[in-house]
Formats: C-alpha cells, structure tokens, sequence
C-alpha cells in the first residue's frame, strides 16, 4: 500500500491528458481539444522528455487533423 502523497510511478517523466471528450467550441469554424503536459521531478531532469512529449502531442495533432 502507498503512503500518502508517495508517487504510484516515480519513474515515470511526463504524463499527457488529452481529452477529446471535452472538446470547446470556438470562434470560426475552430474546435478546441484540451491537452495538459505534466513533467515529474525526473522528467524536469532529463531534456529528451520534453521533445519525447512534443513530438507525440504533434503526431496525435496531424493523425486527427488538428492544427
């Protein structure tokens, strides 16, 4: 059992939340999906997790046709 606020998954870098079931809206024909970018202590640490990042936020833009 985990002690309170002890991390499930201390390795981990970064986790990404994309959410396509709370899409927004908005002016023009323009819909907004949101996405938060959490880096872990770790992550912060290792500079390959930001581009790791980027580029799986990019590639899931260009697979669905986002901008």
């Amino acid at each position: 059992m985990l002690a309170d606020r002890e991390l499930r998954y201390p390795n981990n870098q970064v986790v990404i939340l994309i959410s396509e079931a709370h899409r927004v809206l908005a002016d023009d024909p323009v819909e907004l999906i949101p996405i938060e970018t959490i880096f872990s202590d770790a992550g912060n640490q290792i500079p390959i997790a930001t581009h790791c990042a980027d580029v799986l936020k990019q590639s899931w833009a260009e697979f669905n046709q986002a901008s």
